[in-house]
């Protein structure tokens, strides 16, 4: 009860800054203005809305198409030039799709019918590096968040006071990664909630049963589009954790907010592009975890740096979190106040 109470405690101080809550309210203006350029660029390319099933040849013109992907898929495995290389995983993606829709008798649709649906494609486009808008300013606000915890209190002279409490540091440290996470949370489920309102109101509420396909890695299955659009929220929520962490670290060693928010913000949007253009020339940028840190992209569009899969992702980003960690625990337990 003694660490709920002091989560209870950050949480508090955290809501009690305008700042936090003009965040969440900028949450609820972006799913808004994103949900309208749904609803503008659907007008402009399919004015009236409209979902058809492709049955018409659909079986040759698929055949054709793992035909065509296959040929593309032999073609950059057995190349040395890493570009080539870079689009093989959406490319496996497309060819087992196909494939699989010739299996199971699933003909191809075009537009959409469900607002599950929609929602997936928000998180799919509209990216900034890499990342899905919601997730990059998440991540943001979450780093922002962070960064005033630790490092601002500490400038702020408050973290004394935190010190002189019967909590241990490690408690301190852990109550302010946990209110983090869960404003980040707070955040994505806000975001959520408009988003689906918002799409429904624009595109309609039926066909809540839908299912789509989703690439795990290996082969393809047809799930409930809420489900696949859960798995892309919860892969989101790893990569926010991972830089959320890293800022935590930062945070531990910095007394300056501004440039521990700076840092982490430099890594989430301009890291990823420096480790996507090294990868073109070295092998070994797969092992940067900055650079594979986008989960979500393996199970929409594939890996576009050679030889990272979710799993090798997730496993790299890990050993990457436990350092971060154990050098924030440690800057923390041992740093004057």
């Amino acid at each position: 009860m003694g660490f709920l109470k002091l989560v209870g405690i950050e949480n508090f101080k955290m809501w009690k800054r305008i700042s936090v809550r003009i965040m969440l309210l900028l949450m609820v203006v972006l799913a808004i203005l994103l949900c309208g350029l749904s609803k503008y660029v659907e007008n402009k390319d399919n004015p009236k809305h409209t979902a058809v099933t492709d049955v018409a040849n659909w079986k040759e013109k698929t055949q054709q198409e793992v035909t065509a992907y296959t040929a593309v898929v032999q073609a950059a495995e057995k190349s040395k030039n890493t570009i080539d290389k870079m689009s093989l995983d959406s490319n496996k993606i497309n060819l087992a799709e196909a494939k699989y829709r010739l299996a199971h008798n699933i003909p191809p649709k075009t537009g959409l019918t469900s607002v599950w649906g929609w929602m997936i494609k928000m998180e799919d486009s509209g990216s900034v590096s890499g990342y899905p808008m919601s997730i990059a300013v998440i991540t943001l606000f979450s780093l922002i968040f962070v960064a005033a915890s630790v490092a601002g209190e500490f400038t702020e002279g408050t973290m004394k006071m935190m010190i002189a409490r019967p909590y241990s540091r490690a408690q301190i440290l852990t109550a302010k990664l946990a209110s983090t996470i869960l404003y980040a949370l707070t955040l994505l489920g806000v975001f959520a909630v408009v988003q689906f309102i918002g799409m429904g109101i624009l595109f309609g509420f039926g066909d809540l049963g839908a299912k789509e396909l989703f690439w795990t890695g290996s082969s393809v299955v047809n799930i409930p589009a809420v489900v696949k659009l859960l798995a892309v929220y919860g892969l989101d929520m790893l990569t926010m954790l991972f830089y959320v962490i890293f800022g935590l670290f930062l945070s531990t060693l910095f007394r300056s907010r501004s440039l521990v928010t700076g840092a982490a913000l430099f890594m989430l949007l301009i890291g990823s592009g420096i480790c996507m253009t090294l990868a073109i020339f070295f092998d070994w940028v797969r092992y940067i975890a900055f650079g594979i840190s986008t989960f979500a992209q393996y199970v929409l569009r594939g890996s576009l740096i050679p030889g990272a899969t979710l799993g090798f992702a997730l496993a790299v980003c890990g050993i990457y979190t436990a350092v971060f960690l154990a050098g924030g625990y440690f800057s923390f337990l041992k740093r004057d106040i």
